[in-house]
């Protein structure tokens, strides 16, 4: 990785964090459909074998719809190298020469001619709980997420949440752990039968369910131990609890992006329509994350836009 990323002529795609783009996040089947989408316009992007290498193109991240679009038309004329998907946050861009160096937030340095941002509506990132003090048991007792739900078995869960998230691992969680639901309204978002269904368990003494309730504290020295929650009326109650998930749905974010010097207007950068370089030379932007003037945000238009700007990185 070190050497590809030093020769001469590279160019560097930074895409979204997540394998497939996006549109991961919203449906799985729409990522799989647009798949299919680009193997049938550009099945020689999937192969990433070229005989000639006069140049490569490293892709940071998960490779995005966009960035598919991009490298099929560099590939013609370049080794396409994908770096591992793990995940990596760009956290610093800085010109050096006439070259860019980038650095992630896990420790890598890159050294590139050029650089195609294909980041989409931004990286979408869960919406966490106000509390400062909640900061330092993320990852550890505070989840927002679910990856191996074994871990919570014979512990106490404290879920906070009324949509389907939350309602759906209050019922799965409840056949092995403790769960405590706690939600700021006495209606849900969810599906109407799971909220059927999280009442009678509650009934029936398998989940605790506390409505008009919001987080007021919690306490704990490198593990949680208790959470204090309020009700709209001031009363307070607390309890023990191992783990606490938030499940308040997505927002999304440019992240480092608003500190390159980029011209952004409503969240989207401003490229010209000529080669979708911004106002900074050497950076492209394209597909959703772009704006200019008559833009159409469909997947048609990113094929044109990654083209261009493919072409554009050739010049550096």
């Amino acid at each position: 990785v070190s050497q590809a990323v030093k020769a001469n002529n590279a160019s560097m795609v930074l895409s979204g964090d997540t394998l497939g783009g996006s549109c991961i996040f919203i449906s799985t089947s729409a990522a799989v459909l647009s798949s299919i989408f680009l193997i049938l316009i550009f099945p020689f992007s999937f192969a990433f074998r070229m005989e000639s290498i006069s140049e490569e193109v490293v892709v940071e991240n998960g490779i995005s719809l966009m960035t598919r679009v991009c490298l099929s038309t560099c590939a013609i004329r370049a080794r396409t190298r994908i770096l591992p998907p793990l995940r990596p946050r760009v956290e610093e861009l800085k010109k050096v020469e006439d070259r860019w160096h980038v650095k992630t937030n896990s420790g890598q340095e890159f050294d590139v001619a050029s650089i195609v941002i294909a980041g989409g509506v931004g990286s979408f990132e869960p919406r966490k709980f106000p509390l400062k003090e909640c900061e330092k048991f993320e990852g550890n007792s505070i989840f927002y997420s679910i990856k191996d739900k074994t871990v919570f078995k014979d512990k106490t869960i404290s879920i906070f949440g009324g949509g389907d998230s939350a309602l759906d691992w209050a019922i799965e969680l409840s056949n092995t752990s403790k769960v405590n639901l706690i939600h700021r309204r006495d209606g849900f978002s969810g599906a109407e039968s799971s909220v059927q269904k999280v009442k009678e368990l509650n009934d029936q003494g398998k989940i605790n369910l506390y409505t008009k309730y919001q987080i007021d504290s919690v306490s704990g020295d490198s593990n949680i131990q208790s959470v204090k929650i309020k009700h709209d009326d001031g009363e307070t109650k607390e309890f023990k609890t191992d783990y606490i998930l938030g499940f308040f749905g997505l927002i999304m974010q440019l992240g480092p992006i608003l500190d390159w010097g980029l011209n952004i207007n409503k969240k989207a950068i401003e490229v010209n329509t000529e080669n979708f370089e911004t106002n900074i030379d050497g950076i492209f932007a394209i597909g959703d994350i772009c704006t200019y003037p008559g833009k159409l945000k469909l997947i048609l238009s990113g094929f044109h836009e990654g083209a261009l700007a493919a072409r554009g990185c050739f010049k550096y």
